[in-house]
């Protein structure tokens, strides 16, 4: 399988925004998708949960994702809150130089099969190094660019940071743990205090992969 399943490194597997619905997410970095894409017949299944500090509000939220590889070019997905609320996602890779390090894919998130909307983006890589470096313009209600890292760390964990810009512009630091137990992985990620929002916030998700 390729190495972001097997190694579980240079790669923060995303988990979902925070909020009270179900968001759909292609590979990611922490919470925005990449232009990495699974291998043909790879997939990635998370479940995880999250919150805020505990004065900000007591609540807790669950979810799972799932994520499939479709013939080393494209991606399908889905998302469920466990509260009736399922979102799906699809990109496609529209430029991908290995030599260089480069890749571009195009995709279509959080898309609501009721009311039919959905957000889009065309995200960017660029391999230097010691570090991956991502960028993305992410439309939703208005478009904001995405910037974020992930790099390797020693005994197989990895890291990652992602910076959304904006009036409610957020920074989010992951860690992600190697693999263990047979193709499972646990990312652990926070929002850094940034603009004075929604203060701390936290998620954790376990991450298998898996061939089908």
């Amino acid at each position: 399988m390729d190495r972001k399943i097997t190694l579980g490194v240079a790669l923060a597997f995303g988990c979902a925004m925070l909020s009270g619905q179900a968001y759909a997410y292609s590979t990611s970095l922490i919470n925005f998708p990449i232009a990495d894409m699974l291998k043909h017949r790879e997939g990635l299944y998370i479940f995880g949960g999250g919150g805020y500090a505990r004065n900000v509000n007591k609540g807790f939220s669950w979810y799972q994702t799932g994520t499939f590889g479709l013939f080393d070019k494209a991606e399908v997905g889905f998302s469920n809150d466990f509260l009736g609320s399922t979102l799906l996602d699809a990109k496609v890779q529209i430029y991908d130089a290995p030599k260089q390090g480069v890749s571009v894919s195009f995709g279509i998130n959080r898309y609501n099969t009721v009311t039919r909307t959905s957000d889009t983006f065309v995200a960017f890589r660029k391999d230097m190094g010691n570090f991956r470096f991502h960028a993305q313009a992410y439309k939703a209600e208005k478009i904001v660019g995405v910037f974020g890292v992930d790099f390797d760390c020693a005994g197989g964990w990895s890291g990652a940071i992602e910076h959304a810009t904006g009036h409610d512009s957020e920074i989010w630091l992951a860690m992600n743990t190697p693999v263990f137990a047979e193709r499972f992985s646990v990312m652990v990620a926070t929002r850094a205090p940034w603009d004075g929002g929604p203060g701390i916030q936290y998620q954790a998700c376990l991450n298998y992969g898996f061939r089908f």
